[in-house]
Order: C-alpha cells, then structure tokens, then sequence
C-alpha cells in the first residue's frame, strides 16, 4: 500500500500506522514530486459524493479547486512540493484493513482525506465539511494524506440493501419534533442509526440525506448501502440520537432541537450518542442537558443500544431556518442557564465585546487591525468564542453591553445573551441581515448591521472572498448605540 503525505516540518518519526488489530505496521518511505492535481480531484470528487465525472466538467472545477489553493494559501502548495513523501507500507493483508494513520504525541492535528476510505484508510472524519476544513485552513494540520492506493480489493461497504423508515409525520406540513423508541438499534460512526436493515436517520428528505452523506450512505445501482464497521462493538442499554454535525449552527439548530421532543423528567441520565471531533462545547451542552456524559463514536465505529430514543423534526420547509424552531432555541436556553448560573445580573453589565473570527477562516476581516484601534477606544475586550467553554460564554455574554461580531457561525452563541445586549453584526456584503435577525429576535436582542466591501489584499493574506469594514461607519454605529 502507498500513501502519499504532506507533511508540515517533518514530523514523519512521529507517523505510526497501525492495523485492524492494533499491531504497528512498518513503512518505508521516499521523496516523490505531489500529484497536485490528482489530488485536488479526489479531494473535490468526494465533497461533492464522489459523482461521476462527467457530471462534474471536472476539467474546470479542478483548475479551480487548485488555483484558490494557491492564492489564499500559497504556502502551504510550496510545502506540499517540497515536503511529499510516498509512505509504502510492509505487506498487509485484507485481515489487516482498515489502517490507522496518526501522530504518536498528537491526535488532533493531522487531515486524512474521505477518498481514502476506498484504499482500507481509516479517514480523519466522515463528516461532509471535512475538505472544506482543509481547503479553508491547511496550515492547522501537521501532516495530511492526500492520496492512498492499494492494490487488495477493499470492500468498505456492507453488504446489504437497507431501506428507509418514513415515519407518517415526516409528511406532515406543519412543523414539529417527536421522538421514537426502538429496541435493538444502531448507530454507527455516530452519524447513521439503523434497525431491521433499515435506515432511521434524522432527515427531512431522504434524497437530501444521501447526497450530504458521502462516506456512509450511498446509492450503488438500485441499492443503499451503510459504510462497515470494524472491531467489538459498545452496548447500552439505553441512548438517545437526534443527528449529527460538526458546526456550531447547524448542530445547535437543526439536530440539538431535536432533542426537545423528549420531556425533561424522561431524557434524565440517558446518554446522547454524537461522532466523535464534536467540539467540547458541544459535548459540555449535551452533557447539561442529559445529567450525564455523551457517549462519542469515531469513524468505522459502532453502538448497539437496546432501547434507543430516536428523536427526528416534520414538517421543515428549509433546513436551516431558524424561524419555526423558536421556541425549542427559547426551551434549550432556559435549560442551559438552569444548568449554568449566572454569576451577576445582566441589567448591570456594561462591558463591550468584539466575538473575532480565527485568521485563516473564510471569509476574512482584511482591516482587523484599523478597527482593533477604534474599539480599543470604546474599551471593547475581544474574545475567540470557540476558546471558550458554554458555561464561560453564557456569563460573558451575559455581563455584555454591546457585543460586535463577525457574521457566522459564533453568532449562534447569541442566544446564551440577556435580552439587554445590544448587537452589531458585520457583514462581508454577500447577503442582508435578515437571516441573523430571524435568529435573534426570538431572544429579545437589539440587532444592527454594518456592511462591509470586498478586499482582495490586507493584513490577513490575499483572498478572494476578503472584505474590509469602514472604521468611521464602525464609530459612528458604535456611538449611537452607546
């Protein structure tokens, strides 16, 4: 077996590739000159669940994957020429498959493409934003397989033609959550639950579903098939899953919601079953609001549980509108603060804050350093939410006067805000503000906007979607709110 990795600095003493059986494998290794381009189409053929190509004008779509890569991150293309090295693995046996690859001393920086999965790779994980990760931030990975080949015919996918549980309400019109008890369930790889060969996950379209689902769902001919599982499965007696997602929003919007269905007194000391590489925040709410710790399932593995608890939505028109979950968002938050006292009251708070996005995110403020020096003026602190835990945001945001944020995601955590914050959101220009405001106005939050311009060049590299925001526009929002 080869793989080809990219390697930051050159930690490859520190690569170790283990079997099925826990049994470290022996590699040697080479230079070799990168397949960029073979590389970025198996990277862009997954995101998109691994369509054919001609369905793809992949020509086109490649030179574009590849030249955004190297105007927002044309560092990380000259490491990638200079740092490849082909891994070949000593001989391996289909009993052997899937391998792990990772770093000894660190498990969390390293990026295994999806596409390596049809190799025997176990990947870093399934879920769909995972290349995006890569493409948006290269730099954050210490080392990263971009390409795996194989010559033992590696079957990742079970054998079985499941079909699909369509509960009545799942047509319903009107919008609501329920949940179901099923005995002798699974979940697997923390994202797909299953009973009697069928397929019960939490999806409003089943056709949706599938084409989010690349690396555990997928139509082959006229069947569905479920990626495998490998190793001794985990066994409760009971659990509770209402979906997965690794971003902030979509997790707390559209699957935590979920969770609602099931009165309070009854979902007590029952664990939720998430895929591991949530964010700890996501485990902390999770664990709040059960009284007791999630159980987490990594890629390739599996839960059985003897009774799980299956909560789904009906009734959803567009999947990310926040507009008809408004009181589920009012119901987790009145449990959250139940769970997270404050530690001042809200109508003494006088503090300002600015919630920043990372640097090397999309999207990215090219005049953050002009407009640090006008709010250094008005004594705003600035934070990185997600360094933060739910219980310190909750008091932070709380203890807030004005609060200027960067549209995204982070904005979800405005919700654990009191209803005297008063909010500017910056926006990149690319849409209004009507979305967020659908959001916030549940919470009682007063909502401005400040729309910015786009910016090519500036502080944080060159970007094609960069925007810059006017520091006097800024001033004046910040006066008339103060």
């Amino acid at each position: 077996m080869n793989l080809d990795i990219t390697l930051k600095g050159n930690p490859l003493d520190e690569v170790h590739v283990i079997n099925i059986w826990g049994e470290k494998v022996e590699f040697s290794w080479e230079y070799k000159i990168p397949r960029l381009f073979r590389y970025q189409r198996s990277e862009l053929e997954t995101l998109i669940n691994n369509s054919p190509k001609k369905d793809l004008r992949i020509s086109t779509k490649v030179v574009r994957w590849f030249l955004r890569d190297l105007i927002k991150h044309p560092k990380f293309i000259i490491y990638t020429v200079f740092n490849t090295k082909r891994i070949t693995t000593e001989a391996v046996s289909l009993d052997d498959l899937p391998l792990r690859v990772a770093l000894q001393k660190n498990q969390q920086v390293f990026w295994i493409s999806r596409n390596s999965i049809k190799a025997g790779i176990f990947p870093s994980n399934l879920d769909e934003s995972l290349e995006y990760d890569r493409l948006r931030n290269p730099s954050q990975f210490k080392f990263l397989v971009r390409d795996a080949e194989s010559r033992i015919d590696f079957q990742p996918f079970r054998n079985i033609n499941y079909s699909f549980y369509f509960p009545e309400k799942l047509k319903n019109k009107k919008f609501g959550v329920e949940y179901e008890l099923f005995q002798n369930a699974e979940v697997l790889h923390g994202r797909v639950a299953l009973s009697s060969n069928r397929i019960l996950q939490i999806s409003n379209t089943r056709k949706e579903m599938i084409r989010r689902s690349p690396g555990y769902i997928e139509t082959h001919g006229e069947t569905t098939r479920v990626l495998n599982t490998f190793g001794v499965a985990q066994v409760l007696e009971q659990g509770v899953f209402f979906g997965s997602n690794l971003n902030w929003f979509h997790f707390i919007v559209e699957c935590l919601t979920r969770y609602m269905a099931i009165p309070e007194g009854e979902s007590k000391g029952i664990p939720i079953l998430l895929e591991s590489g949530v964010h700890p925040n996501i485990i902390e709410i999770c664990r709040a609001l059960s009284k007791t710790e999630p159980v987490l399932i990594g890629p390739f593995d599996r839960v059985e549980v003897k009774k799980l608890y299956l909560c789904r939505e009906f009734g959803v028109n567009d999947s990310i509108d926040s507009s008809p979950r408004s009181e589920l968002l009012l119901g987790i938050r009145k449990r959250l603060f139940e769970a997270f006292p404050l530690s001042q009251k809200p109508e003494l708070a006088k503090n300002n804050y600015y919630l920043r996005r990372k640097a090397n995110l999309f999207r990215p403020l090219q005049n953050e350093k002009t407009l640090l020096k006008t709010l250094k003026k008005f004594n705003f602190r600035c934070i990185y939410p997600e360094d933060l835990s739910v219980s310190e945001l909750i008091n932070l945001l709380n203890s807030a006067n004005l609060v200027l944020i960067e549209s995204g995601a982070a904005m979800t955590n405005l919700m654990f805000a009191s209803n005297c914050v008063k909010v500017i959101e910056i926006n990149p220009g690319d849409g209004g503000y009507g979305f967020w405001r659908s959001f916030l106005d549940p919470f009682g939050l007063e909502h401005s906007g400040l729309v910015g311009h786009r910016r090519v060049f500036g502080s944080k590299g060159i970007s094609s979607d960069g925007y810059a925001v006017a520091p006097g526009e800024l001033r004046k929002l910040i006066l008339s709110l103060t």
